[in-house]
């Protein structure tokens, strides 16, 4: 029997954003969200898990809330414009 589903992908950290009056920032790895929180306590610090993890339906669901995007070195050509 097969079960259909609907995959609906979101952000690493995406479900600490309600709970905080924060900008949310958004780093490309998990591990680097997890230690720019302790480091940066200004933003809720949330994961595109990859380089190419910042798309157009991740970015819908943080497109209402003040984000700024911090890619890691020699990714900010491949995320310029994405968060637009």
């Amino acid at each position: 029997m097969e079960t259909e589903y609907l995959l609906k992908q979101t952000f690493f950290g995406a479900h600490l954003i309600p709970n905080y009056n924060l900008p949310t920032a958004v780093a490309e790895g998990a591990k680097a969200a997890v230690i720019m929180s302790i480091i940066r306590l200004e933003y809720i610090w949330i994961s595109a898990e990859s380089k190419e993890g910042l798309n157009k339906k991740r970015c819908d669901s943080i497109a209402k809330h003040d984000v700024t995007l911090f890619p890691n070195g020699g990714c900010f050509d491949l995320w310029k414009g994405k968060g637009d």
